[in-house]
C-alpha cells in the first residue's frame, strides 16, 4: 500500500532547496507568471507538499496575494466590491500527471485550506481543468461572477469563493439530529 503524506510548512521554516522544488512543480504546470514567484512563494502563509513514498508528487499553497493582484481577479470576473472580503488565495495547485486521478488535488487543496483559520478565501482555474473545478465543488467553493480571458488569451478563468460559515453549538447539534432522522416538527 502507497504511503500519502501531506507536509504542510511556512515559507519561512522551508530551506532553500524545500522552496526551490515547490518553484519547480509549480513553472511544470505553465500557468504561472514565473517572474518574481520565488519572491511570492516566501510570501504565503502556508505550502503543502504531498509526497508518495518519499516522493514529491503534488503541491498547493495558501496564498496572500497583494490588493492590487485580488482587486485585478475580482474585477475581471465582475465582482470588484468584493475583492477585500478576501485576502487568502488557494493556489499553485499541482499534481504530476503521472499521479492525477487520484484525488491528490483534494488532499493538498483540503490541508491548505485548513490553515486559513476560518478566513474567506478565493482561487482561480480554468474553466476547462475538469478536475480541479471538481476539487472546488467538492470542498464547497462557489462560482461567482463571469468567466474571463486568461492573460495570454489561450483560457477562460473561473473565480470560486469560499466563505465559511459561523455556526453555534446548537446549530450544528440541530443539523445532526436532521441527519439522523431525528427532528422534531
Amino acid at each position: 500500500m502507497r504511503q500519502v503524506n501531506a507536509e504542510i510548512m511556512r515559507p519561512q521554516l522551508c530551506s532553500d532547496a524545500e522552496i526551490g522544488a515547490f518553484c519547480c512543480f509549480i513553472r511544470q504546470g505553465g500557468e504561472v507568471d514565473i517572474a518574481g514567484l520565488e519572491g511570492r512563494v516566501r510570501q504565503a502563509k502556508a505550502l503543502v507538499f504531498l509526497y508518495v513514498d518519499r516522493t514529491l508528487v503534488g503541491v498547493a499553497a495558501l496564498k496572500q496575494p497583494g490588493k492590487n493582484y485580488r482587486d485585478k481577479v475580482f474585477k475581471a470576473a465582475g465582482v470588484s466590491d468584493n475583492s477585500a472580503t478576501f485576502g487568502l488565495e488557494l493556489g499553485w495547485v499541482f499534481v504530476r500527471p503521472e499521479h492525477r486521478g487520484k484525488h491528490y488535488s483534494l488532499v493538498v487543496s483540503s490541508a491548505a485550506i485548513g490553515q486559513a483559520d476560518g478566513a474567506p478565501i478565493f482561487a482561480t482555474t480554468r474553466t476547462d481543468n475538469v478536475n480541479m473545478n471538481g476539487t472546488l465543488e467538492y470542498l464547497v467553493f462557489k462560482k461567482v461572477g463571469i468567466t474571463w480571458s486568461s492573460i495570454d488569451g489561450e483560457h477562460k478563468l473561473v473565480l470560486y469563493v469560499l466563505k465559511p460559515i459561523k455556526r453555534t453549538l446548537a446549530d450544528a447539534n440541530a443539523q445532526r439530529r436532521s441527519v439522523a432522522g431525528h427532528t422534531r416538527s
